[in-house]
């Protein structure tokens, strides 16, 4: 055999296994087997298991197991009449438990699919890009459908039996046609863009056992207007409601810890977010170009917020950040248009990159010392911004931060700030004047830009500001010339709440120097007086309201409304009306006690009298007119009236106490205890004459109350050696003095006696004396 024909031979060989290697892979001999007959019907068998038939576009299935992967490639590759892309309907015949991996792929223009009871997966793409597939039925017992089942189809409804316990990635995602479907209550996780870009979709119920939704898994479903999240999720992935364009409102369970980055991109109805109140995390670009949102409050729980979050929120007018917040991303509020005001909290450090940027309506800036950094066009065009103040701890400003503020008067750097670069002011039209302190030691030649080259520059001298403006042919006045006697009007920017800060400026109409003021808010009220006590007049306490900063308000900035009737103790409401820079009201409330009561004992530490008069207790008390209480120790011989007169009937000692008692207005008072000690009324003489024989007779009126009487006698009148004569019975009402001097006068005292025990013994209790003085015969 010649070399030609042994070359032919082999390129024989080789054709002929190329061939049958082909064969073997796409339609193995073993495994297919197809003919036609006389009604051009076309059919055949697949391994052991399956026949198949197909005529005028009706591809029918049947037998046992699975169907296998890339069915339809595989038959269409045996060289036959069947074509993938003229099946008009699949029906699959009871017997067939699984649908592999792209069955059907290739079926494009396949309209209606009919399934057995008795199916149990439908794998991975089985019906992908199945794109004229409006009509499914789904049996009961099926348990899984795969990845990207049924991409890119047309089905508008579908009705997904509750057997089903796994929906996986992609599965019905780009059916734009989908109007209605359900997820059954096994269902715990949805997968990566379950349902994404389906177009048509308008409402999706949650099953309760829902744990977490996948990133983007309603992403472009343009038409879906509600959506209530399951209380059990705690994971929602990226982007899952991204542009969603008609949800209008939306409110997450509290297990959300985070929301994910680009949560609601492009949400342009969204109105009203209601967030968790433990949140943690904002992503990136959760909120990005919701263009309906006009406010939001953060929870004072989220720690971060991601870059550009807010970004193109074109109506978002107020917001309320955590006071925790450390740092304002990149581009967070970027193209916040109707942004009007913001309030840094004192935790910011960093705002960085376009934080700002276009924020066209923002009209001041007060950036608190706290922060440290700036990023580069940080606020370049907001053309509203009239007034800044900026933090006393930044060393670099950087690249364009205040490039196209259009309606900046002045702006004053402060002192720390060291470096200046390219156009970080520049386009501000309005400015008047940049004052720069002596801590600048490099600025950039375009710092400030050429179309500010009239714009006087304020400094010191030798300062890098004098060098720039000598080297750049600008206007530069030395701080010490320019110093003018500034004549300020104020003008309040906004109204501090109880809620957020105020701000105001004052502005010189000379120079256009300007000094901005934040107005901190009020966070609490106390009355001065925790309570006032009772005084019989209307009775109100100064209040001490504190603000953010630690300070006190001043009291020109707000009124005291007071109740009517605030006269007796109780507790009354307060309302407190803020004023010149502020708005709103305040309220607190405050107390009237009762008043201490005190009376006072103006007398000696024992009284004494006798029971023949009154004797007056000399006890006065702080109010007027009070009730005052005695209570003596023995009522049946001792008495006080109302006027405090003591009255007594026998010789005794005694004791009062006296208070006066609790009643609206005032507390109990407090006790004093007089002593009382009342002896023997005074004798009284009937008569006292000489007699012969010099003796004198002498006659008193009887006292009942006393035991007995005494007559002492002298011829002395400080009653030196007198005598004494006792007499035991007070029914004795005479004696005679016998044994007396002649012609002598004699001082005479008599006093009634009563026995007293004191300890162990008795005493003498005598009454005050009676005195007369006789001369005898």
């Amino acid at each position: 055999m010649n070399k030609r024909m042994k070359k032919w031979i082999f390129c024989m060989m080789l054709a002929i296994a190329v061939i049958w290697g082909e064969k073997n892979i796409l339609c193995p001999q073993s495994n297919v087997a197809a003919a036609e007959n006389e009604d051009d019907k076309i059919q055949g068998t697949y391994g052991d298991n399956l026949k198949w038939s197909f005529k005028d576009g009706v591809f029918i299935v049947s037998g046992t197991g699975e169907i296998p992967a890339y069915f339809s490639r595989k038959l269409q590759k045996q060289g036959n009449e069947f074509y993938a892309d003229r099946v008009k309907e699949i029906v699959v015949e009871e017997g067939i438990d699984q649908i592999a991996k792209s069955a059907f792929e290739g079926c494009s223009w396949t309209k209606k699919v009919t399934l057995p009871e008795g199916i149990k997966v439908i794998g991975d793409e089985a019906f992908s890009t199945v794109y004229r597939l409006t009509e499914i039925n789904l049996p009961d017992g099926l348990e899984t459908i795969g990845d990207k089942a049924f991409y890119y189809n047309s089905l508008k409804k579908v009705q997904i039996p509750e057997s089903v316990s796994s929906i996986g990635k992609e599965a019905f995602s780009e059916n734009a046609a989908l109007e209605e479907i359900n997820i059954p209550r096994k269902i715990t996780k949805l997968n990566d863009k379950t349902f994404f870009r389906c177009r048509s979709l308008t409402k999706i119920d949650f099953p309760s056992n829902l744990e977490s939704i996948g990133n983007r898994a309603f992403s472009g479903c343009v038409n879906l207007q509600e959506i209530k999240i399951p209380e059990k999720v705690s994971v929602i992935g990226v982007g899952a409601f991204s542009y969603c364009q008609k949800i209008k409102d939306t409110r997450w369970p509290d297990k959300i810890k985070t929301i994910n980055d680009r949560m609601f991109e492009g949400c342009e109805h969204l109105e009203k977010i209601h967030m968790p109140e433990d949140l943690e995390t904002i992503g990136d670009a959760v909120f990005e170009d919701c263009v309906n949102i006009e406010e939001m409050k953060v929870p004072q729980t989220v720690k971060s917020i991601g870059e550009y979050a807010f970004a193109g929120c074109t109506k978002l007018q107020n917001i309320e950040l955590p006071d925790r917040l450390k740092v304002l991303e990149s581009h967070i509020f970027n193209g916040c248009t109707s942004l009007e005001e913001f309030q840094f909290s004192k935790a910011i450090q960093n705002i960085k990159e376009d934080a700002f940027k276009d924020c066209t309506k923002l009209k001041y800036l007060v950036i608190p010392d706290s922060v440290t950094k700036i990023g580069e066009e940080a606020f370049q065009g907001c053309k509203g911004l009239e007034y800044i103040k900026l933090s006393r701890n930044i060393e670099v400003l950087r690249d364009q931060t205040f490039m196209n503020c259009e309606s900046l008067t002045s702006i004053e750097i402060p002192s720390g700030v060291l470096t200046l670069e390219y156009k970080v002011i520049s386009g501000c039209e309005k400015l008047k004047m940049i004052i720069l302190p002596e801590s600048v030691v490099s600025i950039q030649q375009y710092s400030i830009g050429w179309d500010l080259k009239e714009v006087p520059i304020i400094g010191t001298s030798g300062s890098a500001a004098e060098r720039y403006a000598q080297d750049y042919r600008r206007v530069f006045k030395r701080y010490i010339d320019w110093n003018c006697d500034h004549d300020y009007y104020q003008n309040i920017l906004i109204n501090g709440t109880t809620k957020k800060d105020g701000a105001e400026a004052k502005h010189c109409e000379k120079c256009g120097y300007t000094i901005l003021q934040n107005l901190s808010r009020p966070v609490s009220v106390k009355p001065k007086v925790a309570a006032l006590s009772y005084n019989g007049r209307k009775n109100f306490p100064q209040v001490e309201i504190r603000l953010a900063n630690g300070k006190i308000l001043d009291d020109k900035y707000y009124s005291c409304l007071h109740e009517e009737n605030n006269i007796d103790p109780g507790t009354y409401h307060m309302k407190i009306q803020l004023k010149n820079g502020y708005e709103g009201i305040l309220e607190c409330t405050y107390q009237i006690v009762k008043s201490d009561c005190e009376i006072r004992y103006h007398g000696k530490d024992e009284i004494v009298g006798s029971y023949d008069e009154a004797i007056p207790l000399k006890i006065t008390a702080n109010r007027r007119n009070a009730k005052m209480i005695y209570k003596v120790s023995d009522p049946k011989s001792l008495t006080v009236d109302e006027k405090g007169i003591i009255r007594a009937k026998n010789v005794g000692r005694y004791t009062v106490t006296v208070y006066i008692p609790e009643d609206g207005n005032y507390k109990r008072s407090n006790e004093i205890k007089v002593k009382v000690r009342i002896i023997p009324a005074k004798i009284k003489l009937q008569s006292a004459k000489a007699k012969l024989r010099r003796k004198i007779s002498i006659k008193w009126i009887r006292d009942t109350k006393v035991q007995g009487y005494h007559i002492s006698y002298s011829t002395n009148k400080n009653m030196l050696n007198s005598k004494t004569i006792t007499i035991k019975k007070n029914k004795t009402t005479s004696a005679v003095l016998k044994n007396l001097k002649s012609k002598k006068k004699y001082y005479i005292e008599i006093y009634g006696y009563k026995k007293e025990k004191v300890g162990k013994r008795y005493t003498d209790v005598i009454g005050p004396v009676t005195k007369k003085t006789i001369k005898t015969k």
